[in-house]
């Protein structure tokens, strides 16, 4: 079966940001299809599509099979086990009412037995009577310890939350799974863990941003590019291969062409001048001399020539280098203190509800340094730092910051989330100019001013509080996870500005590649102090 996309447009009508243009594409419902782009392209809209929850502008999204898409809406209220038994079907509410169905026929009322019958025949088909086996099983498969079955879902670490949401998507039978970064909140273990569970699984689409992972998990790469969409079979980093072949190749070509072109032109100067001296010569000399009138001739004719093999060439150029992609460096300002010693964390320990995460961690931050927080979901990594920016109360030891020192904080979710962005300035005292330098280097132009923020993808959201952050009236940077839904692209500018400037940071990132290269220091909260 093949989903298929038919001259399809979309747009938001709201304020007529266009998306897709007549789109046509046929995609294998048996493939492991890697979705990617930069961040606004139209990713997580194309998965949209696709599950229903829009209807293309134009054209048509025919797919013939049911969707699932995380990131999934779902009640959350119980314990881990309910909250995945709802999320597959309602089988409390089909089990409650059999039951009354059942004291009804046991005192001799069969009036509701053909309703009985056809809720049974949903809870079997459904898999009701072996469905708690089923999810201990997919537990097992995704490294998920059991006990979490009877522990509170909303008292459960985001990674293992992420886990589950998975998990009960698959448990759904008949459906077609699309994944919108399903590694957000995930430590190295737990990607790890997401792909063997995928590699066991048939066809879906996936967006993800951890190339690592999108390697590992599909076989076909469909990517959204600035002029085009293209699918090609392989992973990642064959479809990167291709792609840097092309544009290099694309370079050259157009390299060529550019000297080609200048030599063409002044050719087709020469010979317009030469021409329009003979024709001046001719004119002097008081009479057609026919030798002359046949050189000029010759000459504006070779000059029409030139030209013409330059709007061919031309042409061709026009073709060239449409999906390459064009960055800017990042500047990264940071107030510095006189003090080298900017902080001194010193036997702490916090938690939630009476329960450590952390447990007596001391370390100190100079100037200049750069804490990697590691560690697995649910290892206290989120609460460590929002106990250094003061959300969140210790329970014992200090956290001593130099006279002055002032942090900036960005979350796993981004701080704006709606309304308008000059709006957003203006209330927390932004100076719009300086910000929107700042904006620029994330490709995040005026033009957004004018849609509402809970329009942006989720990658746009966050590369403006990544951009809030990086203003340079703060000492240090405090980031939870700042590449999540942050395209490849933009992680680079990232990690170049923070070797190039070396600000004072402390940060939570899941991912290895980033960690590795910009941290002078790290601290993993999984390791016993």
């Amino acid at each position: 079966m093949t989903i298929h996309l038919t001259q399809m447009s979309f747009y938001y009508d709201e304020y007529f940001h266009p998306i897709f243009d007549d789109v046509n594409l046929s995609l294998d419902l048996n493939w492991k299809l890697g979705l990617i782009g930069r961040n606004g392209r139209g990713k997580t809209t194309l998965l949209k599509l696709i599950h229903k929850l829009l209807e293309p502008t134009t054209g048509q999204v025919h797919v013939p099979v049911k969707t699932e898409l995380f990131p999934y809406v779902y009640d959350a209220k119980g314990t881990t086990l309910e909250v995945v038994k709802k999320c597959v079907a309602p089988f409390y509410e089909w089990e409650d009412q059999m039951h009354i169905y059942e004291e009804e026929m046991a005192s001799g009322n069969y009036e509701h037995l053909h309703t009985f019958g056809e809720i049974l025949e949903k809870y079997t088909d459904a898999e009701g009577f072996i469905m708690d086996e089923l999810i201990e099983k997919e537990f097992n498969l995704m490294g998920l310890d059991l006990n979490l079955l009877e522990m509170p879902y909303e008292i459960l670490s985001g990674g293992e939350q992420t886990k589950i949401q998975i998990i009960a998507m698959f448990l759904k039978k008949h459906r077609f799974m699309l994944l919108d970064e399903p590694t957000n909140h995930l430590d190295l273990d737990g990607r790890q863990t997401l792909a063997d569970y995928l590699n066991q699984k048939s066809g879906f689409i996936v967006v993800s941003h951890d190339r690592a992972f999108v390697d590992e998990v599909v076989d076909h790469i469909l990517s959204i590019n600035k002029n085009n969409i293209y699918i090609e079979k392989g992973c990642y980093s064959s479809w990167q291969s291709n792609k840097d072949r092309q544009d290099y190749h694309e370079y050259r070509v157009n390299e060529k062409l550019k000297r080609e072109i200048r030599n063409l032109e002044e050719a087709s100067k020469r010979s317009r001048k030469w021409s329009s001296d003979k024709e001046a010569e001719k004119i002097g000399s008081g009479g057609d001399k026919g030798y002359i009138g046949a050189r000029a001739a010759r000459l504006m004719k070779r000059a029409i020539s030139f030209e013409k093999r330059i709007q061919k060439d031309l042409e061709v150029k026009k073709d060239l280098l449409k999906n390459v992609e064009v960055t800017r460096p990042i500047i990264v300002k940071q107030d510095a203190l006189e003090s080298d010693l900017y902080m001194e964390v010193m036997h702490i320990a916090c938690g939630y509800e009476n329960n450590l995460v952390i447990d007596d961690l001391s370390f100190t931050l100079n100037r200049g340094d750069r804490i990697w927080i590691k560690g697995k979901n649910g290892s206290g990594k989120t609460t460590l730092l929002k106990a250094i920016i003061g959300d969140l109360t210790l329970e014992k030891g200090t956290i001593h910051c130099a006279e002055g020192v002032k942090m900036v904080y960005s979350s796993q979710s981004p701080r704006w989330r709606d309304g308008y962005l000059l709006d957003r300035m203006k209330e927390e005292g932004i100076e719009r100019h300086w910000f929107q330098m700042v904006l620029n280097y994330f490709d995040i132009t005026e033009a957004y001013y004018d849609r509402p923020i809970e329009a942006f993808s989720e990658g746009e959201k966050k590369k403006i509080d990544i951009a809030r952050s990086l203003m340079g009236r703060e000492h240090i940077l405090i980031w939870d996870e700042p590449l999540n839904y942050v395209d490849v692209t933009i992680r680079k500018q990232i990690e170049d500005a923070i070797m190039t400037y070396q600000p004072t940071m402390i940060f939570v990132e899941h991912d290895q590649y980033f960690g590795e290269h910009i941290a002078t220091h790290e601290i993993d909260l999984s390791v016993d102090s």
